[in-house]
């Protein structure tokens, strides 16, 4: 078709039909009342469901869907032609259409018929009542409304005929052809055309993810994949992987467009229940969560801080609300998390599978080695029913090298009855005793109790109870750890009791009580009033049998919540070669994140696993047991930057996802990988996500084609793979080649000199767009603003520190970042200070931190060093200019 017609065309029926969706979405949304036979026509007609299927879900996002038409109407119109030879044409919107209206085809954009905005000329998709549709022509529409009149800016025009072209406005054009000053048009339209060939590349001109309302081609058919889907999108800076998942999101909580085969798969997995609120988005920094919560917004996704959430928020959350790995108020066993600690070797940090697997299999020997001795014990007793049982729980344990761990606790956990009933009896002999014991003091000192109060509010802060040597492989009843305080008498027999069997427990394995304890503070007030040593000697038995047969009980339980106590065991055996942990560090109770996330991963894969393995019998119990992490598995789970998260983290998010569906979709970069525990290859995330698939996109929307061949040749000097990018069919402002200032030491200088090129932008873009200034550290960032605020006061740019990568000032202020926190952002323009101290650090640090740096900017990129251009990057200085008013 004809440019001129084919643009008039366009044009007219466009703002015609965004006239028609806004009064139809205005008179919802001012009336709050949706026609529910409309809404269910249009989802009847496109989407192929039932009648009445999800007609109330329908309804509520229409009405919610109302004010986001009102503000875009629609964002693409296709023209298709049927196998007979007829020409339709439909308008697809980013929601719900408010209702069927007379004379215009409406679909959204998550509905089968809203994949028409993705597809090219040429391609075909089948849809309900007309089969087989070819498209034949194509255009991108972005609403404004201005004054009350409808317009649309930067629109794409796509024929299978022609060549693409795009229009700055639509009523610039449809005024442009009915005009009769043609001849003053003609010479206005040269200094600024209406009419371009190709795509036109947007300004970024504020800091945040990038809106791109219509996927391309690959994009859409990923974020269609059904929900039980396993995906890693992998792609370079700028191909809208974020963005891909960000859509696939919006579809799969959208119930009105799940498909009947995700539908079964949700309820096939319990999930059915919440299901719009059951999801998860993981992302490595505060600073993204910010911009992809707005995405979400932008998508008419509610997205509350529980559901996008830094790894670091959720691993404090696992490893004190759901497992006993660190301490909290109510728990003083535990560790404390401290991440300055320096007790990892760096093998350590960057081979944590090979790290985690051998703690996995050495904690696990070590339980079941510790099971045959107590059952060992067991057996060793008089009595012929506790030599039976004995038996038969050394016969299972012994069992566990050959049938894994969590077989053998559900085989053991079907002898649960006879230990009770056997720690019962134990339990009540060992309280006759203790309360013998008592009686007799009380019998001597009615004021027993009082006194024992007294002292020890006198004595105050006795030493912590526990220490390295206690029981590791046994995790205390609820309620059993000694108050923090003794106020009544029921808390001083209570302490009272534990003294004396501590005492027991002590003189049975030939030690003696753990000074400056409350334990041995008691001991020490009672002096000769303490038992004899008979009674002593009983109890120490009764308790070591008691002890014996309480991992038993709930061996489950034991072993998951016991991992803990066996990381310490792990680590203290393992500093003696100095393999994973340095051997001069001595940290005891403190614990680095890292190794928290071990942890953490050991007891949740242990739980999924006896989820899966255990009979229908006893799941119930297993899910009160371990509701607390039953509660936390999610229908779906998102990660965005993937490859900064370890292997470990990564595994830990996939064991949120809920079993059976077990829907995870992620994406990143390995290039991009700026922490040194980061998965580095494919490997690392199969190990992370079993049955992971692979999709690539490489069609990069952010950057000019001279940026994207200069981050490609940085690619070329890291270990990762070098990216294919693609560049889209668009008309691109004149590429800039990125500039340089080397020899440069005094701060002020490269701040004057930074003034200068943030000027030359200013001048080429006709405004500030989107800036950025990057430095090698946090403490960098404001001293840098500084110095760049005082060089740009004379045109009252503001330049804002934002320290711990915080967001300070708006859309027209220059920001000021580490470069540690900018990822998955995107700016106009931006400028990376202190390369040259980067590579003194580490070389590999400086190549990924160019990398990402550079790919942050989509038009103008500089580098300053303070010396000169490194080492690595000497081959590339041809491709860097001095300034930008030459090139």
């Amino acid at each position: 078709m004809d440019q001129d017609v084919f643009a008039k065309e366009v044009a007219g029926d466009a703002l015609a039909a965004f006239k028609v969706i806004y009064e139809a979405a205005s008179e919802g949304f001012l009336s709050g009342k949706v026609d529910g036979a409309n809404v269910l026509a249009d989802l009847n007609q496109w989407n192929g469901k039932p009648a009445f299927a999800g007609l109330r879900s329908a309804i509520a996002a229409s009405e919610s869907g109302n004010h986001r038409l009102r503000e875009e109407p629609a964002i693409a119109r296709v023209v298709v032609e049927t196998l007979d030879g007829k020409e339709l044409v439909f308008f697809v919107c980013r929601s719900m259409p408010p209702r069927a209206l007379a004379n215009l085809r409406l679909a959204s954009q998550r509905s089968p018929v809203g994949r028409l905005a993705a597809l090219e000329p040429g391609d075909e998709l089948v849809i309900p009542q007309y089969g087989v549709v070819f498209v034949l022509r194509t255009t991108s529409l972005k609403p404004v409304r201005e004054d009350g009149e409808w317009d649309s800016s930067k629109s794409v025009f796509r024929d299978l005929e022609e060549a693409t072209f795009s229009l700055q406005s639509f009523r610039k054009y449809l005024a442009d052809t009915e005009s009769t000053d043609g001849l003053l048009a003609a010479l206005l339209d040269e200094e600024a055309p209406n009419l371009v060939a190709g795509e036109i590349k947007e300004r970024i001109t504020r800091l945040g993810l990038r809106d791109q309302p219509i996927l391309d081609k690959i994009q859409d058919e990923i974020f269609r994949l059904p929900i039980d889907h396993r995906l890693y999108i992998s792609g370079p800076p700028g191909t809208g992987k974020t963005t891909t998942l960000i859509r696939r999101l919006g579809l799969k909580l959208d119930l009105d467009f799940l498909s009947e085969e995700d539908t079964a798969a949700i309820e096939r997995s319990d999930g059915a229940s919440g299901h719009t609120s059951s999801w998860t988005m993981f992302t490595p920094t505060q600073l993204l969560r910010q911009y992809l919560k707005e995405s979400f917004q932008r998508e008419g996704i509610p997205a509350p801080d529980a559901r996008v959430i830094p790894w670091e928020v959720m691993r404090r959350e696992l490893a004190r609300s759901v497992f006993p790995i660190l301490r909290s108020a109510t728990r003083k066993r535990g560790f404390v998390e401290n991440r300055e600690i320096e007790n990892l070797r760096d093998s350590a940090i960057r081979q944590q599978i090979a790290f985690f697997e051998e703690f996995k299999d050495w904690q696990s020997e070590t339980f079941f080695a510790d099971l045959i001795e107590r059952a060992k014990t067991i057996r060793s007793q008089k009595k012929t029913s506790l030599v039976k049982l004995g038996e038969d729980l050394l016969r299972l344990c012994e069992a566990a090298t050959k049938i894994g761990a969590e077989r053998t606790l559900i085989r053991i956990s079907a002898q649960s009855s006879d230990v009770i009933n056997a720690i019962q009896k134990e339990r009540e002999a060992i309280n006759r005793i203790l309360e013998n014991q008592m009686n007799q003091q009380l019998a001597s000192n009615k004021r027993f109790l009082d006194e024992l109060i007294s002292y020890l509010e006198e004595a105050k802060n006795p030493a912590d109870e526990t220490d390295e040597d206690e029981d590791v492989f046994d995790v205390e009843d609820n309620g059993d750890e000694a108050p923090a305080k003794i106020v009544t008498r029921r808390d001083a027999f209570d302490a009272y009791k534990r003294a004396l069997s501590g005492q027991a427990r002590a003189k049975l394995k030939g030690r003696a009580v753990k000074p400056g304890t409350r334990n041995a503070l008691i001991l020490e007030w009672l002096g000769e009033r303490q038992p004899d040593s008979a009674i002593i000697d009983e109890l120490g038995t009764r308790l070591e049998l008691l002890d014996a047969l309480r991992p038993f009980r709930a061996c489950d339980e034991q072993y998951v919540f016991g991992l803990p106590s066996r990381y310490r065991a792990f680590r203290r055996a393992s500093r003696r070669d100095g393999t994973w942990f340095s051997v001069s560090e001595t940290v005891r109770n403190q614990i680095h994140p890292l190794e928290t996330d071990v942890i953490i991963l050991a007891s949740i894969l242990s739980v999924r696993s006896l989820f899966d393995l255990a009979p229908a019998s006893t799941k119930q119990g297993l899910l009160e047991r371990f509701s607390a992490l039953h509660d936390r598995f999610v229908n779906q789970v998102f990660i965005d930057e993937a490859t900064d998260f370890s292997p470990v983290q990564l595994a830990c998010m996939n064991g949120l996802a809920r079993p059976v569906l077990d829907s995870v979709f992620l994406c990143g970069d390995f290039n991009q990988r700026l922490t040194p525990w980061g998965a580095s290859n494919r490997a690392s995330l199969q190990w992370a996500f079993p049955n992971l698939e692979f999709r690539e996109i490489n069609i990069g929307y952010r950057q000019s084609r001279i940026l994207i061949d200069f981050a490609q040749a940085i690619a070329e000097r890291l270990d990762g793979e070098i990216p294919d990018v693609q560049s889209p069919d668009r008309v691109e402002p004149e590429g800039r080649a990125p500039t340089l200032l080397e020899g440069v030491e005094a701060l002020t200088d490269q701040a004057n000199w930074i003034s200068e090129r943030i000027r030359e932008v200013y001048r080429d873009v006709g405004n500030l767009p989107a800036t950025a200034i990057f430095v090698e550290s946090e403490d960098q960032v404001k001293p840098v603003a500084s110095a760049l605020e005082d060089a740009l006061s004379d045109i009252n740019i503001d330049v804002k520190p934002c320290l711990n990568g915080e967001v300070m000032g708006d859309d027209s202020s220059v920001r000021v970042f580490d470069v540690k926190h900018i990822k998955g952002l995107e700016f106009e323009a931006a400028f990376m200070l202190g390369v040259d101290r980067l590579e003194a650090e580490d070389e590999t640090a400086l190549a990924r931190y160019l990398y990402v740096g550079s790919t942050r900017a989509a038009s103008y990129f500089g580098v300053v060093c303070a010396a000169k251009l490194p080492t690595l990057l000497a081959p590339l200085r041809e491709r860097f200019v001095a300034n930008w008013s030459a090139s």
